[in-house]
């Protein structure tokens, strides 16, 4: 789990300059994040999620979740889902459904 920035380029590679440029919660970091941990893993298929599971600042949409699978030799699929201010729970959860449907659709 890379839930910090700090996580997200120590552990992933992201680059500080896309976390400033686009902001944790965008398609970019998304596929920049299942991307780096394929490429620092010797996995073949990983998955990210980056969202405001709980509520969120002024500005930012609850609910809001970015989403990316990679897969060696494919192209990165990335979805974003807009799942209200429904709270932490029923976000977590309708995440891990979002994320094996992506898992299941590249495995294919």
């Amino acid at each position: 789990m890379t839930y910090t920035e700090d996580a997200k380029i120590d552990l992933l590679g992201v680059p500080r300059m896309l976390l400033d440029e686009k902001g944790a919660v965008s398609r970019e970091v998304a596929i920049a994040m299942a991307e780096g941990a394929l490429d620092r893993s010797k996995a073949d298929i990983s998955i990210s999620t980056t969202g405001f599971a709980g509520p969120a600042s002024n500005g930012d949409e609850a609910g809001l979740v970015h989403f990316a699978c990679a897969r060696r030799g494919r192209e990165t699929l990335h979805r974003v889902e807009h799942f209200g201010a429904v709270g932490r729970r029923p976000v977590r959860i309708a995440c891990m459904r979002t994320a094996l449907l992506m898992i299941r659709e590249m495995m294919h």
